[in-house]
Formats: C-alpha cells, sequence, structure tokens
C-alpha cells in the first residue's frame, strides 16, 4: 500500500443534500516524483489493462506506470470464498443494465471533461453481513485526484436536537416540582431539569444526544413564621449536557478511521493526499462482534435515497462516500455506495433479476432462520421499533 499522507480532518458536509456538481475541467496536478504503490488493490477489483511496453523504435503509449491505479474506484467485499459483489448501479443518473461494471469511473483530464457521479452497489447476504468482517479497497489515478475525500455513512439511532432556551418550574413547600413550562422538550429527573434528548435515565449508558443551554426561572416556595406561603423566584444558567452526535451510531464509525467534530461530535470527513496515485483500504468489524440486533450498522441501503428514514434524514449520512478533488478542492468524481442484504442466497444467485427481500422455507424452517431487520423493516416495524429508530438492542 502506498503511504498516504492524512493531512487534514475537515468538517463533514452531506453530499445526500441534493447538490450535483458542475461540468469542471482543469488541468492535472503535476508531481515532482511519481511515487508507484508497492500494494495492489484488495478484492476482486481490476485497475485496468496497463498501456503495453513499447518497443525501441515504437512511439510510447500514453497510460499509467505498472502498478499505478488507471481509474477512481472502489470495492466491498468480504474474504473468500463470500460471494458479495459490488457493481455499478447507475451512473451521472443512468441505471447500469446489469451487474458486470465495476464500481470506477475515469476523472482523468483525457476524459470527457465532466464530472463523473457513479453510484454503486455491494449485495450481500444476511447471514454474511451479520458474521463477516467487511472489507473496503479504493484506488485514485495519478492523473485525476490531488485529493479525496471520504464521508462515512453513518446514522442516529435516538432523536436527537437541542433543548429548550428558556424553562421555569416551581418548587412545592412540600419539595414536590411541578408547572413546568413549556410543557415539552424537558422535564424533571432526579429533581432536575432533563431535555426530551438526553436518554442517560432511560436506558444503561444510554447517550445524552441534546445540545444547546437553558435558563431557568425557578419558584421555591416556603412558609414564614405565621404559615403564609413565601414565592423566592431565582435564576440559573446551565447546558443541557449533550452533543446530538452522542447518538451517531454504524460500524465503520465506531472504529479510529474517523475522528469526531469537538463541537457535536458527529464523525467528519477525512482528507486523504493522493499525489502520485492511491490504493488504500480498511476493514469494518462484523456485527456479530457488536451489540446490535439489525443489519443497518453496515447496511445502507434504502428504496428511495431521496426520502430516507428519520436516523438517515439531517444528522445522519446516508451513503459510503468518495469524493475526487483538484489541489483547488474542486470535485473531479464522485462515488457512493450502498451495502444491500439479501434474505435469501438463491435470490441473490440470480442478480439483477433477483429479488433481496424474497423470502421461502427449507427444510421445514423459515427462511432466513433469522432475519436481521433492514431500514425498510425498522420503519415498518411499529412495535419492536415504534419511533423508527434503531435503538432496541438485545
Amino acid at each position: 500500500m502506498i503511504a498516504m499522507a492524512l493531512i487534514a480532518i475537515i468538517p463533514f458536509f452531506s453530499a445526500c443534500s441534493g447538490v450535483q456538481p458542475a461540468s469542471i475541467q482543469l488541468p492535472a496536478p503535476t508531481p515532482t516524483a511519481t511515487p508507484v504503490p508497492t500494494s495492489t488493490p484488495q478484492g476482486n477489483y481490476n485497475p485496468g489493462t496497463p498501456s503495453p511496453t513499447p518497443s525501441p523504435s515504437a512511439t510510447p503509449t500514453p497510460g499509467p506506470s505498472p502498478g499505478i491505479p488507471e481509474y477512481f474506484s472502489v470495492n466491498a467485499y468480504y474474504p473468500s470464498p463470500i460471494y458479495a459483489p459490488t457493481h455499478l448501479f447507475s451512473s451521472n443518473g443512468v441505471a447500469a443494465t446489469d451487474w458486470s461494471q465495476s464500481c470506477k469511473t475515469d476523472v482523468s483530464t483525457t476524459a470527457t471533461g465532466t464530472v463523473n457521479d457513479i453510484i454503486c452497489y455491494t449485495e450481500v447476504a444476511d447471514a454474511d453481513l451479520y458474521a463477516q468482517t467487511f472489507n473496503f479497497s479504493y484506488t485514485a489515478p495519478i492523473d485525476g485526484c490531488a485529493y479525496v475525500l471520504e464521508t462515512p455513512y453513518y446514522f442516529v439511532d435516538y432523536p436527537t436536537g437541542t433543548g429548550p432556551a428558556t424553562i421555569s418550574y416551581t418548587v412545592e413547600v412540600n419539595g414536590t416540582i411541578d408547572t413546568l413550562a413549556p410543557g415539552a422538550g424537558w422535564t424533571i429527573v432526579n429533581s432536575a431539569p432533563s431535555c426530551s434528548f438526553d436518554y442517560t435515565s432511560n436506558f444503561p449508558n444510554g447517550p445524552n444526544c441534546c445540545a444547546g443551554k437553558y435558563t431557568a426561572t425557578i419558584d421555591t416556595k416556603t412558609l414564614n413564621a405565621a404559615g403564609a406561603t413565601v414565592d423566592t423566584f431565582t435564576t440559573k444558567t446551565a447546558s443541557w449536557g449533550g452533543k446530538v452526535g452522542n447518538c451517531a451510531e454504524g460500524a465503520v464509525v465506531q472504529g479510529t478511521t474517523f475522528a469526531r467534530s469537538l463541537t457535536t461530535n458527529l464523525p467528519v470527513s477525512l482528507l486523504i493526499t493522493t499525489y502520485g496515485g492511491l490504493t488504500g483500504g480498511y476493514s469494518v468489524p462484523a456485527n456479530i462482534t457488536k451489540p446490535w440486533a439489525t443489519a443497518v450498522p453496515i447496511a445502507n441501503y434504502v428504496a428511495n435515497p431521496a426520502a430516507p428514514p428519520p436516523p438517515l434524514n439531517g444528522q445522519g449520512h446516508l451513503y459510503y462516500q468518495w469524493d475526487c478533488l483538484d489541489p483547488a478542492f474542486a470535485l473531479q468524481g464522485r462515488i457512493r455506495l450502498m451495502v444491500r442484504k439479501w434474505k435469501m442466497q438463491s435470490q441473490l444467485a440470480l442478480g439483477i433479476n433477483g429479488n433481496p427481500d424474497l423470502t421461502g422455507v427449507s427444510d421445514g424452517q423459515p427462511d432466513p432462520y433469522i432475519d436481521y431487520d433492514n431500514w425498510a423493516q425498522i420503519e415498518g416495524d411499529a412495535v419492536n421499533f415504534p419511533t423508527g429508530y434503531p435503538e432496541t438492542t438485545p
């Protein structure tokens, strides 16, 4: 693997906001030296056919040196012999007709001169998704990307938000606290204000995902010597004590690859230097190593990306995403990846003609014997996930 300089970690920006890149044509950066990667991409990625070696009398054919990636590409894969193909789903909004095309795009200045925005899918059976280590590999060519901005997929597993800025309550003579205002967004827990997005008292080790500060006006009632009630008003300012990113979840963001914002604790994108080409990758622990009862820590597939479920809309980020940037941070190409789980191996084997949600019966047992919920199942399960958030764990 070629050495990578991680030169900056910059605040995450959501590419699923619908902003489309404009046509860009910029000169390629000219490196002073061309380092050659010492490793090849992992998985079944094919970096393309290297240019032929010219004979002494031939004119050299332009192309990458052996071992230097020719395309901007991503491959997500599982250990052999697991069948979990990664393929092109669409390119600039045009859907692929089968699974035969690799997840790669040409970002060189000799290509079309426009930004190529592609979406890829990794298809994986339910049990493999749960029990096996998930791996990424990616490449960037020498003549197209000066930097790659990598943004992780993640969601929030509880509703998050900012608490009320002003509140008031009354402490009765007997110590009872009542007359809370406003009547929503907070309550009293253990004689102290608690935001509705603070789950520390709801679950063991629950997160506090309530941001902001508040000013409280407190009416404390006492009895004077004559037995009459006396009201003493005081004010105090305090923090709700949490950050929205305390509820950020997902297999990738639980590792050390991505840092967290100091202000929100949300994951931030990673900027990677790719002058001279890049071959890199990392692994994600299997769901079975974590106390997760669903597939969504890794499987981010949703049928309608334009209207993602609430845990992904706002604080979350729908895709695994890689942006190819030139030296001035102009977008040269984008790859977004979805991981889709399949309930039947026989349907997965049918490729584009299969149905990932079809179930059957084999040997008298339901197929699948165990089903780890995807986003569609979570959003439709009003019993186990009444708020549509994957906060329920075994």
